[in-house]
């Protein structure tokens, strides 16, 4: 092989354009995931559908990275810099056009929506890492490549940082997908300039054909399965966190950094830090199992960080083996081939298989399971032979050790709640009903609570006592537009402002999913059918199917559709205002629910207001345990301000305050300016 040159000297370069690549990737699957906000809401499992469509793209682009591998140098970079070409005709991105999921089919139109509108440049992109670092070991003395998989994954984990705390905080999302392509454009012109150094360079793949040796079917068995169990777990320890721990403002970009940089510590050429990994995971990992599952109301934040540095303790470990099992550089392709398989099969399990097959996320303790009987322990071996002990037998009791800590310290809660209670998993969430010995009954999702009601009564609870803001108006509702006022509820929970609605009155709810319907409407809790019998439901995403209604419907509409702490952003930007006024009368009331842990949304709803032209105040409620009900906030709204002055004529309403700087819309929206200071606390 010959290369004109030093091949080290060029090592920068093919690092740079490795970088620069996996940082594009992985900027562009938040970017993307935002852009779709309008259309899908915030539902953990949108994240998920995303996440296997890239593993998928990712899949194909190494499929195809390793099928060109049999081509020369020349020829290879011939076609990949026409394929960079032709993909970057679709830019600048944007979602493509289409209306929303029929309910039920989320799981399918979700994923396809991602594949029309990212599928080309992710796919030529995704080639990058395992191409180039291919390429470069065509070059003569180049060494080992597999190191540079490491600048990849950080340059992934710096891509996927740089969305939330730089890019979405700053431009609109137009400006974003316009910087994106620039970075696109900046890409290719890297990948012609490795390919010129590697111009004259024959391919390791093609030059090695003859001496390749077979590789065993069980050596390709643990890629596949060393590359799954991590890639599942990420995408579990997402769903986990924010469902069952905190539905936190950007917990999701936690798993998937620290799961990108399990690979750079991995496959790093240092191997001290790897190491050290290695040699404290069958420790760590069993400690940080069973604080993750334990009892979550007890241990609140040590639960969120020990379920997160088990995935990353866990994903370095098993990826240190990966990388310990890699092939000759003649295989590189084929070795990464198999390893984004791998990826594909534990996305698929989990963003899957498990919310058809589980009520719950046992996906997660499955395979902490397996990841705990994958764990390497060679370094151990010295220390086992002096004590003569196996090291399967190890494996077995870590196994064991860690599943009866796991049974005792949380999952026989669930077991309890899966034959005591009602519990049932839809595509937006995991819903528990559980009926302590006091008489009332619960909808709980996650750390959430959607509704509760006493036993033999439809008193207003939880976040809509008579106090609250949205009881107190809609009980001054006949008032202020007469007996017979149009009432819209998006968000139904159990339907407890149901026992609001008054005689005359015509009510009308909102809900995305079918299992909140049926939760508050085959007995289980009874508002609906004991105070609005007749009123309709739609299912689907609110705004889409507001916008679907004729001008002025509603003389009231109450906006309750954050599950969790999670924000919806699509249901607070100017144009979902736009559409909230049309639907209602000119001089009509619109009620905002804000109470939240983690975000203040008050500069938000000023600053919307003031766009809008329409006058704010809000409401603050203290917990009343006798009364059954919780701390919340809700904001009234109007463009006429007589209507605003009714509504303040009793105590406790008081203005907004000021503004926020930047006004949300489809195309800005951040949290990051607006999370409360004791987020932690």
């Amino acid at each position: 092989m010959t290369d004109t040159g030093s091949a080290t000297s060029r090592r920068w370069l093919f690092t740079l354009t490795i970088f620069v690549g996996s940082f594009l990737l992985f900027m562009v699957q938040p970017m993307v995931a935002r852009m779709a906000l309008p259309r899908l809401g915030g539902a953990p499992n949108v994240w998920n559908s995303a996440m296997l469509v890239y593993q998928a793209l990712l899949l194909g682009g190494y499929t195809y990275a390793h099928f060109i591998g049999r081509f020369t140098i020349k020829r290879q970079a011939t076609i990949h810099i026409a394929l960079l070409l032709l993909a970057g005709l679709t830019l600048p991105l944007a979602l493509k056009a289409g209306g929303a999921a029929s309910p039920g089919w989320e799981v399918v139109w979700v994923p396809w929506l991602f594949l029309l509108t990212v599928g080309p440049v992710f796919f030529a992109v995704s080639a990058q890492a395992p191409l180039m670092q291919s390429w470069y070991a065509a070059g003569e003395g180049a060494g080992d490549p597999y190191p540079l998989y490491a600048a990849s994954n950080l340059g992934s984990f710096g891509g996927l940082l740089a969305y939330p705390l730089l890019v979405e905080p700053i431009l609109p999302l137009g400006e974003q997908s316009q910087l994106w392509t620039i970075g696109y454009g900046a890409l290719v012109l890297l990948v012609a300039s490795v390919a010129f150094a590697r111009r004259r360079a024959v391919a390791v793949t093609h030059a090695a054909e003859e001496a390749r040796t077979k590789i065993k079917g069980s050596t390709i068995a643990f890629w596949l399965i060393l590359s799954a169990v991590p890639s599942g777990l990420m995408l579990s320890t997402t769903t986990f966190l924010t469902t069952d721990i905190m539905a936190m403002p950007l917990l999701w970009v936690i798993p998937l950094g620290l799961y990108l940089l399990s690979f750079s510590i991995a496959f790093a050429e240092n191997r001290k830090l790897a190491s050290l990994f290695v040699r404290s995971a069958p420790i760590l990992v069993p400690i940080c199992a069973a604080l993750s599952i334990g009892e979550k109301a007890d241990l609140g934040v040590t639960a969120g960080i020990a379920t997160i540095a088990l995935l990353f303790i866990g994903a370095v470990a098993l990826h240190a083996r990966l990388y310990s099992l890699r092939p000759p550089a003649s295989d590189l392709t084929r070795f990464y081939l198999f390893m984004s398989l791998g990826g594909v099969i534990g996305g698929a399990f989990t963003a899957l298989f498990a919310p058809v097959l589980f009520d719950w996320t046992w996906e997660h303790p499955i395979l902490i399971i397996a990841l705990v009987a994958l764990l390497p322990l060679d370094d151990w071996k010295p220390l086992l032979a002096r004590i003569q002990v196996r090291e399967n037998f190890i494996r077995v009791g870590l196994v064991v050790a860690v599943f009866g800590v796991m049974m005792i310290t949380g999952l026989t809660t669930q077991i309890a709640l899966s034959t005591v209670g009602d519990r049932t998993r839809s595509y937006f969430g995991i819903y528990t009903v559980a009926e302590p010995n006091d008489g009332t009954r619960w909808l709980i999702h996650g750390t959430t609570t959607h509704g509760m009601q006493l036993d033999g009564s439809t008193q207003p609870t939880t976040y809509y006592g008579r106090n609250s803001g949205v009881g107190r108006v809609l009980a001054k509702t006949p008032g202020l537009f007469g007996e017979e006022a149009h009432i819209g509820v998006v968000g139904l929970g159990v339907g407890t402002l149901a026992c609001y609605r008054q005689p005359g009155q015509e009510w009308t709810y909102f809900e995305i999913d079918p299992a909140v319907l049926d939760y508050s409407t085959r007995g289980q809790f009874t508002y609906l059918s004991e105070c609005t019998p007749e009123a309709r439901t739609i299912i689907g995403d609110a705004r889409l199917e507001l916008a679907a209604l004729p001008d002025n419907t509603f003389d009231v509409l109450v906006i309750d559709a954050f599950s969790s702490d999670s924000i919806p952003l699509h249901l607070l930007t100017r144009e979902a205002i736009a559409v909230y006024r049309r639907v209602m009368q000119p001089d009509g009331v619109l009620l905002i629910h804000i109470s939240n842990r983690f975000i203040k949304l008050e500069p938000v709803i000023e600053a919307l207001a003031r766009d809008a032209g329409l006058t704010a105040t809000i409401r603050n409620d203290p917990e009343n345990k006798e009364a059954r009900t919780f701390t919340s906030g809700w904001i009234a709204l109007s463009s006429d301000s007589s209507k605003v002055d009714q509504i303040t004529e009793q105590e406790g309403w008081e203005p907004l305050g000021e503004p926020a700087e930047r006004l949300w819309t489809d195309d800005y929206a951040s949290v990051l300016p607006h999370l409360k200071a004791d987020i932690i606390e």
